[in-house]
């Protein structure tokens, strides 16, 4: 007999929607600025989406479930025979449905679909975080970080056992941008899945009214916390925090993983290097190329705005109608919107915090305001959010 399924153990009233967002809290800093439509290579930092995209399907609901003698089946395979959620899998069926939700995501916002690598069940929790984070940069035209650096993953295993915010890595030369901050970036997730936490990082990061907004730190449409993991992890924050810079090709991560009760702990850390790039112990030419789609391997996305520009100056076999040209134009002066922005040195100073207050910052302006669960009490309540 099919029946309707009844919540996941852990997600159970008084107010299920309340405790989904407790059990996805997301912690992080971004300023919305007006959404650009999405191009081919999607939407980068400086023009967010308008609005979150529920999951589809909703890896967060259970769906139908029929009972046997080995436990409940649900619709959603992520749900575990005992009617919860579980604290963490790398199951193949969960993969590949919070995959859907993921690429059905990414067709609204007009990015290609995102192919795993072929090892990416036999991969560790933070190589998947690692890849995860790359696949969501080069999709959008962006270069990929480097690669896992052992005194960034230290840092950000020490966020995950927090669970909270990374901070500067110690033992790291960290690089200062053009604008004299130094380049680090960084989120911090929990749920049951590495897909999962990207999913809520990337796609559903904004404000979704008060039942459904999983970034408590987005309190309000427009708040500056929303869409705060989305640009850090892309590598740009336009006001509070330059990041590493959409373009880096230096860059390298760390990544962070613990089971903590009935969730578990997710931490991306990228931070731009001072000199040359440091040792690595898995990288994204080494490790990960070899294992994607010969496609992806042979045909690698070059910046939107580098594309754009390979395709005005190159010969055309066909004439280019004059509505069509004023797109193009169009289209590279929005790729281009973000590095005219004024310096960021000419705001007032704000206040700095870090997950680990011995590792301070030098007065150089706010680099990175941090919103952790810590720092923002978790609602009680609708109205209080």
């Amino acid at each position: 007999m099919t029946t309707a399924c009844p919540p996941p153990r852990h997600e159970r009233a008084p107010d299920v929607a309340r405790l989904l967002a407790a059990a996805l809290t997301l912690a992080g800093v971004v300023v919305v600025f007006a959404a650009s439509p999405a191009e081919s290579a999607g939407i980068l930092p400086g023009g967010n989406p308008a609005r979150n995209i529920a999951p589809h399907p909703n890896f967060m609901a259970a769906g139908t479930c029929s009972k046997d003698s080995d436990g409940w089946s649900c619709t959603n395979p992520c749900v575990t025979p005992a009617l919860s959620f579980p604290s963490y899998t790398n199951s193949p069926k969960c993969i590949a449905f919070v995959l859907r939700a993921i690429n059905h995501a990414r067709r609204r916002e007009g990015v290609r679909r995102m192919t795993l690598p072929r090892d990416f069940q036999q991969l560790s929790v933070a190589e998947q975080l690692f890849v995860l984070a790359n696949l969501e940069r080069t999709a959008r035209g962006l270069p990929p970080y480097l690669g896992l650096n052992t005194d960034l993953v230290s840092e950000a295993q020490h966020a995950a056992n927090q669970g909270g915010d990374p901070s500067l890595a110690p033992g790291f030369a960290v690089g200062v941008d053009a604008q004299g901050y130094y380049g680090m970036g960084g989120a911090w997730s929990s749920g049951f899945s590495p897909l999962a936490a990207d999913y809520f990082w990337m796609y559903d990061d904004g404000w979704g009214g008060r039942a459904h907004t999983f970034n408590v730190a987005c309190t309000a449409a427009g708040a500056p916390a929303c869409w705060a993991h989305r640009d850090q992890l892309l590598g740009y924050d336009p006001r509070f925090n330059p990041g590493v810079g959409l373009r880096c090709q230096n860059c390298e991560m760390g990544t962070g993983f613990t089971i903590a009760g009935a969730s578990s702990s997710y931490v991306d850390l990228v931070e731009l290097p001072a000199g040359t790039a440091p040792t690595m112990t898995f990288t994204w030419e080494d490790n990960v190329l070899p294992f994607l789609s010969r496609h992806l391997r042979s045909h690698p996305v070059a910046h939107p705005v580098a594309r754009r520009h390979r395709v005005h100056h190159r010969r055309v076999h066909h004439a280019r109608s004059a509505a069509n040209a004023r797109a193009a134009a169009r289209r590279a002066e929005r790729g281009a919107m973000w590095a005219q922005w004024p310096p960021l040195a000419t705001q007032p100073p704000r206040v700095c915090t870090i997950s680990r207050p011995k590792h301070t910052l030098p007065r150089l302006g706010c680099r990175n305001t941090t919103f952790t669960v810590r720092q923002v009490a978790r609602p009680t309540n609708r109205e209080e959010r």
